[in-house]
């Protein structure tokens, strides 16, 4: 596995969520696609980008 996504899992294991699979968990699902490479023609995504929120608990 590479080190990024190493390093990635081990800040999700802290407790914080990815929000766009929070919202989008279909594997389909991307945020970029490379146009030089044609692969928005052919539906070859990437995931670049990441928004992370950490749940805490809610005091009354």
């Amino acid at each position: 596995m590479p080190e990024s996504r190493e390093k990635f899992r081990e800040i999700i294991y802290l407790g914080y969520t990815e929000a766009f699979r929070a919202l989008n968990n279909a594997p389909e699902n991307y945020t970029f696609w490379d146009y030089q490479g044609r692969a928005f023609e052919s539906d070859r995504g990437l995931r670049i980008d990441h928004f992370l929120f950490h749940h805490r608990p809610q005091i009354d």
